[in-house]
């Protein structure tokens, strides 16, 4: 007659979802009505070829800003995604000449070579203007800037990936507010997948942006890149080609055709928020994870490991990479009038790294503790101990980094406090401990061990969501195009806007 083994199963942990809060301060922008902006570059007589072009513009653009007010909660993401979407065809529009040459008129019977007449043909196509990216100067609120001010780009790319960021915003800042539970963890997975897709897109608006940039301030001729059987020769000379000012203003040109775009755009903001959203969409996978009774310890370790480096590594990277400019901000208040303080996003990183790495330590030690409560085996039982002890510490210190996010972050926005929550999660490691210590105690009698495995192999199961490719809008016409005069376009603007938030009204 078969024994059979003694079981005794021991509790998933329970996620700690505790969001970063971004809605401190809200990108926003002035409102633009493109038919009085545009109407000075309009051909005389052609004014209806644009009419409905302007129409269009005007009203996506309000209607992006409208689902982007964030006391419209039953605005869903896809419905602003959609509307983002439509804005976006709109600004496509604006880059490229519809088809991206002249349309020509169908000719029945074509001249013959010496009948046709160039001059004419070549002051015809030079009238029709190559790109109107830059006819228009957005006005945004830069997010980073460190004295609080306004920044305007002419530049159709950037106020597109200045859209997206602020959706991402926006949807981002109504994760950290909203509870999950198990009736929308799905769908605040999708959302923050949604988010992820969002901010690659605007990641590629602003490279295409730098690239337009450089492209308007070509090098001149002498800064071209010298051949190497020539740089010895032009080294050896006075006033050499690498000392040359030409050099100097070749490298303020790239400089300035990189720094076209706002702060925040820069200093790739759009990575770090997308880093951030999803490390938080995971936490709905581990949720559900830890919610099946039939899964095993080993994955949802793996996905905790994720977890521990994506906060660790990516997002804590971007992290430093954002806050480079701090230590120049003499208190929280002047870090851009409330601006993201290095302190309250440090305590936030640190707070995730650690209590993720708490979590795959308990979940090595809880397995290990079953098998030896099953099979009555001592090694089991050390190892357990070495592990749950040490995830014990690691929470502590998550729970340590909580109370420092908490206090930082107060003078910044508010916060749902973790500390609560961790205290519960903290008290699960403890019974297992506790009973892991008794079994030692009662049977196996062995001395403590520091010796813990390796953490195992991270596994991911998220991704971003591809964002939709917006194409072009069918008003964007040839008639369209061809009803702006290039000779009367402006010349494009990027920089600050005003000295300070209180000159401009921003809605």
């Amino acid at each position: 007659m078969s024994s059979s083994k003694r079981a005794e199963k021991f509790a998933k942990p329970k996620v700690v979802c505790a969001f970063l809060p971004v809605d401190a301060p809200i990108k926003k922008t002035q409102e633009i009505n493109f038919e009085e902006t545009l109407k000075p570059m309009i051909r005389k007589g052609c004014e209806d070829d644009v009419k409905e072009l302007f129409g269009a513009l005007t009203s996506a653009r309000q209607m992006v800003l409208w689902a982007l007010d964030r006391d419209r909660t039953l605005v869903s993401s896809e419905e602003l995604q959609s509307r983002l979407v439509e804005y976006g065809r709109l600004l496509r529009g604006f880059i490229a000449p519809p088809g991206g040459q002249p349309e020509e008129a169908p000719k029945d019977d074509p001249p013959a070579e010496d009948e046709k007449e160039p001059p004419k043909e070549k002051k015809e196509e030079a009238k029709r203007a190559k790109t109107l990216r830059h006819v228009v100067a957005f006005v945004w609120r830069d997010l980073l800037d460190v004295k609080g001010r306004d920044w305007k780009a002419s530049d159709v790319a950037l106020e597109e990936a200045s859209m997206l960021l602020a959706a991402a915003q926006t949807v981002l800042s109504r994760a950290a507010r909203e509870a999950v539970s198990d009736a929308n963890a799905i769908q605040l997975h999708t959302n923050l997948r949604r988010v992820a897709g969002m901010l690659a897109r605007a990641r590629t608006l602003v490279d295409d942006a730098d690239r337009a940039a450089a492209a308007l301030d070509p090098p001149d001729e002498d800064d071209r890149e010298v051949p190497e059987e020539v740089e010895e020769d032009k080294k050896k000379k006075k006033g050499s080609w690498w000392s040359s000012k030409k050099k100097k203003d070749k490298k303020n040109n790239t400089m300035d055709a990189a720094a076209r775009a706002s702060t925040d755009l820069r200093l790739a903001l759009p990575e770090a928020w997308a880093q951030l959203s999803l490390a938080e969409a995971q936490h709905a996978t581990v949720r559900r994870a830890c919610a099946q009774p039939h899964i095993e310890w080993s994955l949802i370790a793996a996905l905790c490991v994720d977890q521990k480096e994506r906060y660790g590594s990516n997002v804590d990277g971007h992290v430093k990479a954002l806050t480079k400019a701090a230590p120049e901000a003499a208190n929280v208040r002047e870090w851009a009038g409330k601006r993201v303080a290095l302190a309250f996003l440090q305590s936030h990183v640190a707070m995730k790294t650690l209590y993720f790495e708490a979590l795959v330590l308990y979940c090595q030690g809880a397995a290990a503790l079953e098998l030896a409560v099953a099979e009555t085996d001592e090694n089991h039982c050390v190892t357990a101990i070495a592990h749950l002890a040490l995830a014990a510490a690691k929470h502590k210190e998550a729970q340590a980094a909580a109370e420092r996010f908490v206090t930082t972050a107060r003078p910044i926005t508010y916060v749902d406090s973790p500390v609560g929550p961790l205290a519960e999660s903290y008290d699960l490691i403890r019974r297992a401990l506790d009973r892991a210590n008794q079994l030692n105690n009662a049977i196996f009698h062995r001395p403590p061990s520091a010796q813990v495995d390796p953490l195992p192999e991270p596994k991911t199961l998220i991704s971003a969501m591809p964002y939709e490719d917006p194409g072009y809008s069918p008003l964007w016409t040839a008639k369209a195009w061809d009803a702006f005069d290039p000779e009367k376009l402006p010349d494009a603007e990027f920089g600050i806007a005003s000295d300070s938030r209180e000159c401009c009204t921003i809605s």
